[in-house]
C-alpha cells in the first residue's frame, strides 16, 4: 500500500494493514546492517555463456575484480557435475575456480551451492535431466535416503555424505603454476540447496509436496554436520526459496520447524528474487516481497524459531532475459544502486547478481554490455564500502512521486545521504530542498558537486549521495 501525500514512510511498513499488524504481533525487527565491506557486494560467474566468466583456451578462469563475495552455481561444479557415477569424483572444474578465487584478491568470500542430484543416485539413465546447466542431473531425491532419522545425526543419504565429505576435503593439486588451493581454505559458506521450494530444483514427483522440506532437511542436516567438521569457520545457509511460486513462505516455514524439531544447522537465511518486470522495482518489490520472505525468519511464524542473519545470495532483472524491462534507461542504472541501498539498509549481508559480468561487469571493461550499469556500480562501491547505513531507507511522497533518502557514514566517519526520486512507471524526478549541513553530492559517475544546506536540486532515478 503507497503512503498518503506528505506522509513519511520507512519502506517495511509500507503494506497493507493486516501484514504490518502481522509483523507487529510477532515482534519481526528489521535491523540496520552493519559496516560493509566487499562482501556485501556478490556475483555470480560460470561458463554457461561466453560473457559470464568462460575459461579461456588454456582453461584458466579470470574473476571479475569488484565483488567480494562470489557464489558457485551454474558454474559446473554442482553435486551432479563433480560425482558422475557412484564412488567416481570428477572435480577438475572445481580446481579451475580454486585457482581462479586463489588468484582473485577482492574474492573474499565463496558460496558453494547444492543442487541436481546426479541422475544415476536418483535410479535413472545418465542424462536424464531437461536443465541445460546440469544435463546429468535431477531435481529428484537420491534413491538412498533415509527419512525415519532426520537431523544432524540422522542416516541422511549415503551417497550425499559422500560428496560432502569428498568436497569439503578436496584439494586443488599445485602446479608448475598455481599452487594447492583447498576447498576448506577458501570456501566457507555452503547454501543447502538451490531454490528448493520449486520443482525445477528439488523434487517433481518422487516426494510430497506436504513433507518436501522434511526430506530435504534429512538429507542436508548430516551434510551440514559434515561440513562443520571439515572446514573451520564454516556458514550453513539456509536452503534458497524463490518467490516464483506461490508456497514459498510455507515451505520456509516448514524447513525452520524442521530444523527447530531435528535440530539446528543453518548459521544464515537466504532467499532469492528478482526485478522480473517494469512494476518489480527494488521499491515495490522489497515492500511486497522480500518482507513476505524475510517473514518465517523475523516473525513468530515458527514456534522456538530465532531469526538468523540474512542475505539475498542471487538477483537480477528478469529472471528469462536478465535485462531490465524499462524503457527508461537511467531507471534501469539507478535500481542497480537503490537495491543495493534498500537492502543493506534493512539489514541484508549481501547482495549477488546472478550472471554479474554479463549483466554488469568491471568498470572500464572493453567487453562490457551495459558500461553505465559497470560505472554505476563501481562507483557505489567506492562509496559505501567501508561505510554503514544509519537507518533503513524512507521516503516522503508528493503527487505521484516519492523523494526517498537512505542515511549513511563513509568510511572515514563522514555523514552522508543518498536520495533519489521514484515515480512508478516513470523515470522520475522533483526538487529537493538540501538539509543543513551538506556541503557536496557525488554522482554514479564520479562527479562532485558543491551544494549549501536550504538549496533545491532536481534529483532523479538515480541516486546522489550527499555529503556532510
Amino acid at each position: 500500500m503507497r503512503s498518503q501525500q506528505n506522509t513519511t514512510c520507512r519502506v517495511t511498513n509500507c503494506l497493507s494493514l493486516l501484514m504490518l499488524s502481522l509483523l507487529l504481533l510477532t515482534g519481526a525487527v528489521w535491523g540496520q546492517s552493519g559496516t560493509l565491506s566487499t562482501t556485501a557486494f556478490g556475483m555470480q560467474c560460470g561458463p554457461s555463456t561466453s560473457t559470464n566468466c568462460p575459461p579461456n583456451s588454456e582453461g584458466v578462469i579470470t574473476l571479475p575484480t569488484e565483488p567480494g563475495t562470489l557464489r558457485l552455481w551454474d558454474s559446473k561444479v554442482n553435486w551432479s557435475y563433480l560425482n558422475p557415477s557412484s564412488g567416481t569424483y570428477s572435480l577438475s572444474n572445481l580446481d579451475t575456480y580454486l585457482y581462479a578465487i586463489n588468484a582473485a584478491s577482492n574474492v573474499k568470500d565463496v558460496i558453494y551451492t547444492f543442487g541436481f542430484t546426479p541422475c544415476w543416485d536418483a535410479g535413472l539413465a545418465p542424462n536424464c535431466g531437461t536443465n541445460s546447466t546440469a544435463p546429468n542431473g535431477t531435481p529428484l531425491p537420491p534413491t538412498d535416503l533415509v527419512l525415519t532419522s532426520c537431523g544432524p545425526n540422522g542416516t541422511g543419504s549415503s551417497s550425499f555424505n559422500a560428496f560432502v565429505q569428498q568436497l569439503t576435503t578436496h584439494c586443488a593439486p599445485a602446479t608448475m603454476t598455481e599452487p594447492q588451493v583447498c576447498v576448506k581454505d577458501v570456501i566457507k559458506e555452503y547454501e543447502m540447496w538451490n531454490e528448493a521450494n520449486t520443482t525445477n530444483f528439488w523434487g517433481e514427483t518422487a516426494w510430497s509436496t506436504a513433507t518436501s522440506a522434511e526430506e530435504l532437511y534429512c538429507m542436508a542436516a548430516p551434510g551440514a554436520k559434515i561440513i562443520k567438521a571439515n572446514v573451520t569457520g564454516a556458514k550453513i545457509l539456509t536452503p534458497s526459496i524463490n518467490a516464483a511460486t506461490t508456497n514459498y513462505e510455507t515451505w520456509m516455514e516448514d524447513w525452520l520447524g524442521d530444523e527447530v524439531s531435528g535440530g539446528i544447522i543453518s548459521n544464515l537465511y537466504n532467499f532469492h528474487i528478482y526485478l522480473k518486470s517494469a512494476t518489480y522495482t527494488p521499491e515495490y518489490t522489497y515492500a511486497n516481497v522480500v518482507v513476505n520472505q524475510l517473514a518465517p525468519n523475523n516473525g513468530g511464524l515458527v514456534s522456538g524459531w530465532t531469526a538468523l542473519p540474512w542475505l539475498v545470495s542471487e538477483t537480477n532483472f528478469d529472471p528469462g532475459t536478465l535485462e531490465c524491462d524499462n524503457s527508461h534507461a537511467a531507471d534501469c542504472t539507478g535500481q542497480i544502486v537503490r537495491w543495493q541501498a534498500i537492502l543493506n539498509s534493512e539489514g541484508a549481508l549481501n547482495l549477488s547478481w546472478y550472471w554479474w559480468n554479463t549483466t554488469i561487469g568491471d568498470y572500464g571493461d572493453s567487453s562490457d554490455l551495459n558500461p553505465a550499469y559497470a560505472e554505476a556500480y563501481y562507483y557505489m562501491m567506492q562509496y559505501m564500502v567501508g561505510g554503514k547505513f544509519t537507518a533503513a531507507c524512507s521516503y516522503t511522497t508528493s503527487g505521484s512521486i516519492e523523494t526517498w533518502t537512505c542515511p549513511f557514514t563513509e568510511a572515514g566517519g563522514t555523514g552522508a545521504l543518498f536520495v533519489w526520486a521514484y515515480e512508478p512507471g516513470a523515470e522520475a524526478s522533483t526538487t529537493y530542498t538540501v538539509p543543513s549541513g551538506y556541503v557536496d553530492y557525488r554522482t554514479l559517475t564520479g562527479g562532485t558537486t558543491t551544494v549549501t544546506g536550504g538549496e533545491n536540486i532536481t534529483i532523479g532515478v538515480e541516486p546522489f549521495m550527499l555529503e556532510k
